[in-house]
């Protein structure tokens, strides 16, 4: 049997995005002009509904960044508890990036570090995240990828760990692909470490590092007045005082 196939590209700002194509057998049945030029017509409307259906799309994403920047301004107003602010921003995070495991650590004065919490698509791995070893919370002037993070002040990216010098591969860590650590800073003080990480290698890009800046703001500033009030509720005699200074108003 004779075959006969047309196409055409489908084509969107300059940029080819598809092909619309059409076949048929048979002796004598080749495709004609008149034939071409109507595909051609269907591929130039095809195209419109492409550019149509990616710019809704980009303006719902758009929207729900949006909407979970505000949702994270609430959080900072809403609860004083370190480990309810926590959860409520790692239950975020998804909204805004894909990710496997994601945690958070703040920095004590004296360097040392500690988890506040941590969520992830791995079973396994919510234990680790739960109870690290003090190997993953050692003083960051022993980690040298946590000390850059802390000196930059600036997000680091490990676009595929077991090709970075930067990373230990460990049998706990072998299974991270990507990793990526932002610093969560408040007023000049870089308070803790927001970390994520993936199996896929190159799973985070420039636009991961632009939402985790749009991110990272807002979830110190839920974090700092967290840990202020657990620093003044320890101690009862400072708690009564900033209150009645608050009441005062000096």
């Amino acid at each position: 049997d004779y075959e006969h196939l047309m196409g055409v590209p489908i084509v969107v700002k300059d940029r080819i995005t598809g092909v619309m194509a059409v076949w048929r057998t048979g002796a004598g049945l080749e495709f004609i002009p008149s034939e071409l030029n109507f595909l051609s017509s269907l591929a130039l409307q095809a195209a419109v509904g492409v550019e149509n259906a990616r710019l809704y799309t980009q303006e719902q994403y758009r929207r729900q960044i949006a909407d979970t920047l505000s949702e994270m301004a609430r959080i900072a107003g809403s609860s004083l508890n370190i480990g309810d602010v926590v959860h409520r921003l790692h239950e975020q995070l998804p909204r805004l990036i894909p990710f496997r495991t994601a945690s958070i650590q703040l920095i004590q004065p004296d360097g040392q570090r500690r988890q506040v919490g941590g969520i992830s698509v791995d079973q396994d791995r919510l234990h680790a995240l739960e109870a690290p070893t003090d190997h993953f919370l050692r003083p960051t002037k022993d980690d040298n990828l946590i000390s850059q993070i802390v000196n930059s002040k600036d997000v680091v990216i490990l676009a595929d760990t077991h090709n970075d010098p930067r990373w230990e591969v460990l049998p706990k860590t072998f299974q991270i692909r990507s990793w990526l650590g932002a610093p969560l800073i408040a007023a000049t003080d870089v308070i803790g470490i927001l970390i994520l990480d993936d199996k896929t290698p190159n799973a985070f890009n420039e636009e991961t590092v632009e939402l985790i800046r749009a991110f990272t703001p807002q979830a110190a500033i839920a974090i700092q007045n967290a840990r202020l009030f657990e620093e003044i509720s320890a101690c009862p005699g400072e708690l009564s005082e900033a209150l009645q200074t608050s009441r005062l108003g000096y």
